[in-house]
């Protein structure tokens, strides 16, 4: 869908253009596409694997440098729902971080 939304500004077109780009060492738009991308995996697999944590400290630095990738790739592909979700999330870490800080 995000594709659909946005071939206008001729990432179709790029993409089409990558073999021949690549060779030449340019880089293009895409490429910036692909660094989003893989934020937006590291921060899912983050938040993951903070499941998996038994100290709750470590779990909520691991949430939240999680989240801040998370919004970072939500900022890029321009989702309001999926960026107030991730400031939410990091916010509730944050907090629960102090929380147990003052403990």
């Amino acid at each position: 869908m995000y594709l659909l939304r946005h071939t206008h500004y001729g990432r179709l077109a790029q993409l089409a253009r990558a073999t021949r780009l690549h060779r030449v060492g340019q880089r293009f738009e895409s490429s910036i596409a692909h660094s989003m991308i893989t934020f937006g995996i590291a921060g899912l697999l983050l938040a993951a694997y903070g499941l998996w944590i038994k100290n709750e400290k470590i779990q909520d630095i691991i949430y939240i440098i999680g989240g801040i990738f998370l919004l970072t790739y939500s900022i890029y592909i321009d989702d309001p729902v999926f960026i107030v979700l991730q400031v939410v999330f990091i916010f509730s870490a944050l907090f629960e971080l102090i929380k147990l800080s003052k403990k």
